[in-house]
């Protein structure tokens, strides 16, 4: 998780879109661009947050 408004900084500060930046924080992406995406994202406050998968039937 990251504050409001930070993921929109983010795309400014490294020259990309939302959508790139979205898919860094949401583990899409394994470049050595969405790792300094991520790391950026914690220094600025940004939080991991894991979520359960469920399992189908």
């Amino acid at each position: 998780m990251l504050p409001i408004g930070e993921g929109k900084k983010l795309g400014k500060l490294f020259g990309v879109s939302y959508v790139t930046v979205w898919s860094a924080l949401r583990y899409k992406t394994k470049s050595p661009l969405a790792e300094k995406i991520r790391q950026t994202a914690l220094a600025k406050g940004g939080q991991i947050y894991e979520t359960s998968k469920a399992k189908q039937l």
